[in-house]
């Protein structure tokens, strides 16, 4: 299997539509082999609500931005690459196979693609800055990866070798975790990018 997508989705953190708008950009992928690890953080959940996919619930709620819960599929992956993203992301149909080529072509321990900026005009984006980050939302229309680093990308974009994951795990459970992360990976592996925009995040 070449890739395995970890998606962590918590009840609140977004609407229900938005979730199966995700779900759905994965069974519209024109790549099918892959596996999709959904975890629902705590067992607090409408009953009433149709999920559009097999989601595994925790016992407990872990209010860390899901990242405790990409650990839990970090080590149930069974696909080549792991794809890490949250339930409100949105994959191009295209998306997995352009980023099977360019493994294909090198082998690479990581791949960047780039991604839209979506709601940009939504007074969220507005408070997302009161968090410290250094990317300016108000000018931000692509998140390209590069370079490299923190406030250059987000959780969907890099595409890292499953035991280069096992073995890192996802051990910065703060809101930027990703960022921090992912640029000191850049340090370490050989990664190769994809300049196509290839998903949505929001």
């Amino acid at each position: 299997m070449r890739f395995t997508i970890v998606m962590t989705h918590y009840q609140g953190c977004i609407d229900h539509d938005r979730f199966i708008k995700c779900i759905e950009s994965l069974n519209n992928q024109e790549f099918k082999d892959f596996e999709l690890l959904c975890f629902h953080d705590g067992p607090l959940l409408d009953e009433s609500v149709e999920l559009p996919c097999e989601v595994q619930f925790t016992e407990e709620r872990y209010n860390d931005w899901g990242h405790t819960l990409r650990n839990i599929g970090i080590e149930q992956a069974e696909g080549e690459y792991i794809i890490h993203t949250n339930s409100d992301n949105i994959f191009y149909p295209n998306a997995l196979k352009e980023l099977d080529k360019r493994i294909r072509l090198d082998n690479p321990s990581m791949v960047i693609y780039f991604v839209k900026m979506m709601g940009m005009e939504k007074d969220w984006v507005k408070n997302i800055i009161k968090y410290d980050n250094p990317r300016d939302y108000s000018k931000w229309h692509l998140l390209m990866g590069y370079p490299l680093e923190y406030g250059n990308l987000d959780c969907m974009q890099l595409v890292m070798k499953t035991d280069l994951w096992k073995k890192e795990t996802w051990y910065d459970t703060r809101e930027q975790g990703d960022g921090v992360m992912y640029q000191k990976f850049g340090q370490k592996y050989d990664y190769k990018y994809v300049h196509k925009i290839l998903g949505e995040h929001y």
